[in-house]
C-alpha cells in the first residue's frame, strides 16, 4: 500500500473525521449517542399510530 504525503493524509483525515468527533475526548461522543432520534414528543415510527 502507498502512503500518501502527510498533508494529503492529514486532508483526508480531517474530510473523514469533521463532525465525527472520531478523535478527542469521549464526552461529546457520548452526549450525541444519548440523544433520541426523532423530536420531542413524536415517536420515530409513525406506523405504531395507525390501527389496522
Amino acid at each position: 500500500m502507498v502512503m500518501p504525503s502527510r498533508a494529503t493524509f492529514y486532508c483526508l483525515f480531517e474530510r473523514m473525521e469533521a463532525g465525527r468527533h472520531t478523535t478527542g475526548s469521549a464526552r461529546p461522543r457520548r452526549s450525541l449517542a444519548d440523544q433520541p432520534d426523532g423530536v420531542f414528543g413524536v415517536p420515530a415510527d409513525n406506523s405504531r399510530l395507525t390501527s389496522p
